[in-house]
């Protein structure tokens, strides 16, 4: 059974890894126009620098982890579910490689800007076994839980 948060990450336990959707270019967020939802976040704190690419993979920090949602900032639904889910399944087999983090998702069901709904980003979420080191918003994993039982899938 995967962990759960509430409400929106602001820190993270000692183990923890922000995990953000990001774009294979390096922009994570806009400091200046104050725009770019989790990413500006990562950014803000130090977890992710600004220019650094992080395509599917951790930070150099290593309090960041970004799956890439959109192939360049602003390019809402430029990438494939298929695309995304094959970053998912990244995420999945690093958590699985390292049990002693635990990695905070940072999708809610407020909004995101990869231009896919909340309910669409957690059938791609639950496409794949869950890792117990996986840390979803309580909301969010909700949904998750509703195509997991759909799709058959017996690991809740």
């Amino acid at each position: 059974m995967c962990k759960v948060y509430t409400g929106h990450i602001e820190t993270l336990p000692e183990n923890g890894v922000f995990v953000f959707g990001c774009n294979p270019v390096g922009v994570n967020g806009n400091i200046e126009n104050n725009t770019g939802g989790a990413a500006l976040f990562a950014s803000k704190v130090g977890w992710v620098e600004q220019n650094e690419i992080i395509d599917n993979s951790l930070s150099k920090s290593g309090k960041a982890y970004g799956i890439t949602t959109v192939k360049y900032p602003g390019r809402r639904r430029s990438m494939s579910p298929c695309e995304i889910i094959y970053g998912i399944k990244k995420l999945y087999l690093y958590a699985l490689e390292h049990p002693h983090l635990d990695f905070f998702v940072a999708y809610t069901i407020d909004r995101n800007l990869n231009g896919y709904s909340y309910y669409e980003m957690a059938e791609m979420f639950a496409t794949y076994e869950i890792p117990e080191n996986i840390v979803f918003n309580d909301k969010f994993l909700e949904i998750i839980k509703q195509y997991v039982n759909e799709l058959g899938n017996n690991y809740f």
